[in-house]
């Protein structure tokens, strides 16, 4: 038996849904009805995003947390076989698995309609450090390694990626949370992230009056860049 690292050093996304109805915050009128006019989703975008920036809204509900890594801008990628031997890793032999982005959204439309849901999208730099046994103390074969792999075209078309931004800073990003070794899973030992990009944006729960489902649609506000330190994020 052994252990194999993988420590991964690139840029990354960080997408938090917040629910905002289920947070209790002080003197927060969150009626979606009552907003007739831009400034009152202004000064409410403001409160609730000082709101989620203090920490104070992890701290009363988890939100829902889906990080990606974006696989051009990998900066090193360094993996240690069990027998010590360290090797600068070739991304491009990392095997990929189709994952669904559905259940996050199946967790949000749990809730009831008219609730506002705030999502923050983070994109910064990012150091991965990942660990998990093997049946070997010898070198493995890299293609063994597998990653997930966020791709909204296997089970989107593109109308409903555009009209469903949320999902657009995590479609066509790897998914380091499902990391294998064979059938193994690496374990997440440390996580550094320091965003250089934030942008905000409100959604509301809804009930489509044809099928009775529950949709998530963006509010008529376009969002806010919160935090942009450089020219071209994309």
């Amino acid at each position: 038996m052994g252990i194999i690292s993988l420590n991964i050093e690139a840029e990354s996304k960080v997408v938090k849904f917040y629910n905002l109805s289920r947070l209790e915050i002080e003197d927060f009128d969150i009626n979606v009805d009552d907003f007739n006019e831009e400034h009152d989703w202004d000064e409410f975008f403001d409160r609730a995003e000082a709101f989620i920036d203090s920490g104070e809204a992890d701290v009363i509900a988890d939100p829902i947390v889906v990080k990606g890594i974006e696989p051009d801008e990998f900066q090193t990628a360094v993996l240690t076989h069990p027998n010590g031997e360290e090797e600068i890793f070739d991304t491009d032999n990392i095997t990929l698995e189709n994952c669904s982005l559905e259940k996050y959204v199946k967790i949000l439309k749990e809730g009831r309609v008219g609730d506002l849901i705030f999502v923050r999208s983070e994109i910064g730099d990012a150091s991965w450090s990942f660990e998990v046994e093997s049946d070997t103390d010898e070198r493995i074969n890299g293609e063994d390694i597998k990653m997930g792999y966020y791709n909204c075209t296997v089970e989107m078309d593109t109308y409903d990626i555009l009209s469903e931004s949320y999902y657009y800073y995590l479609c066509d990003t790897l998914n380091p949370e499902h990391l294998y070794y064979k059938d193994t899973k690496f374990q997440l030992n440390e996580f550094n992230f320091n965003p250089f990009y934030i942008y905000g944006q409100i959604y509301v729960i809804k009930e489509d009056l044809e099928t009775g489902e529950k949709i998530i649609e963006n509010i008529a506000h376009e969002g806010k860049t919160l935090l942009d330190d450089i020219d071209d994020i994309m």
